[in-house]
């Protein structure tokens, strides 16, 4: 069992467990919906029963139906699992919850009677947020909800679909196929054209992602406009600049790629990264340039993104303009002092 089954084992397990407790205080009509979503048949030769299953919906009834003799091991003694468990009754719609959390659930394992029936697409036009969901009557709700937010113009008639995958959209065919075996047990036919050496780009956004936390300790320890150690700045200001180049280079490639959506939506954390880094400079110059990597994603972060991130953007953008008031506040300043005498 590899790595990625593992930690799909234990959530279903937990899944069962949470499920046993609820049970009993879950309504008919959300259990009604809650089972009208898709799952493979629940006969572990996958498909209608009949051998027909593809090989990841013949995994996904093994994983669940390995789940479910996992609980009946280590439910403890009267417990909610127990009686569910024993409940021969319960055998086959419990498995089916399983395979139902396998196939329709979102990162922290939330479940959508609308969205979670969106189907997948390597290139989508659709992005799911965490965010405020707006009720039939206009009224707006602040609590633990997402939404789909069109993540380009949609024709009239045209199927909304959004990606399973998160950052591996940008990956390669073979490294897709093998996430949506792990995540969802689905085939996606959709090829990339030019999805090429996309290792290198994911090696290095990780090593970046690393390098913008150290660059914010080390201005921090050494001062916003710290020019003491010569040698710690000049270093650090070549780190800024390969960390620069890298995240040009991302955003070069997935432009390449020329899907729907827009790179932003992978390479928003990175972008803002830098930015704060350059504003950290403290120089004029390196908050402008930090502006203009902002120029990349403000659009992005006005439409996805939360009213807190939008203040941080907008703040970083602006950075350089109250560094330019600054300095002429200072320097009219002299100019009186000067008047003044």
């Amino acid at each position: 069992m590899t790595t990625h089954q593992t930690k799909k084992l234990k959530a279903l397990i937990v899944v069962a467990a949470s499920y046993a407790v609820q049970t009993q205080t879950l309504s008919e009509e959300a259990k009604k919906k809650l089972f009208q979503l898709y799952h493979p048949s629940i006969d572990t030769k996958g498909g209608n029963g009949d051998g027909s299953g593809n090989d990841e919906e013949k995994d996904a009834v093994k994983l669940a139906t390995l789940a479910l003799n996992c609980c009946k091991d280590m439910a403890a003694s009267d417990s909610s699992l127990q009686r569910l468990v024993q409940d021969t009754n319960s055998t086959d719609e419990l498995i089916k919850l399983l395979l139902i959390y396998s196939c329709n659930a979102f990162e922290g394992g939330r479940i959508y009677h609308e969205i979670s029936r969106i189907n997948h697409s390597c290139n989508p036009n659709a992005v799911v947020c965490e965010g405020k969901d707006d009720g039939d009557d206009g009224s707006s709700s602040s609590g633990d909800a997402s939404v789909v937010k069109a993540a380009c113009d949609i024709k009239a008639n045209d199927e909304i679909n959004i990606s399973y995958l998160g950052k591996y959209l940008y990956a390669g065919y073979p490294t897709r196929q093998k996430v949506h075996k792990v995540c969802r047990p689905m085939l996606c036919t959709t090829s990339i054209c030019g999805a090429k050496h996309w290792t290198t780009h994911f090696m290095n956004l990780s090593l970046i992602e690393e390098s913008l936390a150290n660059f914010h300790s080390t201005l921090m320890s050494m001062g916003q406009n710290a020019s003491g150690d010569t040698d710690t700045m000049d270093e650090l200001l070549t780190d800024i600049a390969e960390a620069a180049d890298g995240i040009e280079r991302a955003w070069k490639y997935a432009r390449g790629l020329n899907l729907n959506i827009d790179p932003s939506h992978w390479l928003f954390d990175y972008t803002v990264g830098l930015a704060r880094t350059l504003v950290g400079l403290g120089d004029e110059k390196s908050q402008k340039y930090a502006s203009e990597w902002l120029t990349k994603v403000e659009d992005h972060a006005k439409a996805f993104e939360s009213d807190a991130m939008n203040k941080v953007v907008t703040s970083l953008k602006s950075a350089w303009q109250r560094h330019s008031s600054t300095d002429e506040g200072e320097e009219n300043s002299a100019k009186r002092q000067k008047v003044a005498k």
